[in-house]
C-alpha cells in the first residue's frame, strides 16, 4: 500500500479524499499543482468551498443523490485555484465505502480542461459567424476537397 500511495501522490491528475461532508482528507501533488493549494492548506477544508466550485445547492443535491445511488459522479465544473483564476475541470467523485457497505466519502480525481474549453468556445464562435454572414463560406476536407459544410449565404449562392 507504500508503494500505491506513493503513486497516487506523484500523479499529475488532481487527485483528493473527502469525508461524507466533501471535507479534505488527503490531497496529492496533482491537486496542489492545478488547484494551487498546498496539501497544508487544503486538508481539513470543505472542497466546493475552497474551490470555489460554481455548483449550485440543487445540483449538489443532485450530485450526492447520484453519487450515492450509482457510486461515482462525473462532470465538467468550473473551479477556482487559489490565486482566483478560474480553471475548468472534467472531474469524477466516487464513493468510499467501508467493509459494512457504509458511506464514508469520496475520492475525485480532476484534470485540466481549460485549454480544450477555450479552443470549443472559439470553434463555436466562429461557427456562429460562419452561419450568420451573407457571404458564401464553405468547408472541405483536405485530401479530396469533398464539401464537408457551407452556410445559408452558399446555399444562397450555389443552391
Amino acid at each position: 500500500t507504500e508503494q500505491l500511495l506513493t503513486m497516487v501522490n506523484e500523479a499529475r491528475e488532481a487527485i483528493f479524499v473527502t469525508d461524507r461532508n466533501m471535507v479534505i482528507q488527503t490531497w496529492n501533488k496533482g491537486a496542489e499543482k492545478l488547484y494551487g493549494f498546498d496539501r497544508q492548506e487544503a486538508i481539513g477544508k470543505n472542497a466546493l468551498a475552497m474551490l470555489r466550485s460554481e455548483i449550485t445547492e440543487t445540483e449538489y443535491a443532485g450530485m450526492i443523490e447520484e453519487i450515492t445511488r450509482k457510486d461515482h459522479w462525473v462532470a465538467e465544473l468550473k473551479m477556482s485555484r487559489k490565486n482566483g483564476e478560474a480553471v475548468f475541470v472534467h472531474s469524477s467523485f466516487s464513493v468510499i465505502r467501508d467493509a459494512a457497505g457504509e458511506m464514508k466519502g469520496f475520492i475525485s480525481v480532476s484534470y485540466d480542461i481549460s485549454k480544450e474549453r477555450d479552443i470549443q468556445d472559439k470553434l463555436n464562435y466562429l461557427a456562429s459567424v460562419s452561419e450568420n454572414i451573407t457571404e458564401a463560406v464553405f468547408s472541405t476536407t483536405i485530401q479530396d476537397r469533398c464539401i464537408i459544410s457551407w452556410n445559408q449565404g452558399a446555399e444562397k449562392l450555389f443552391g
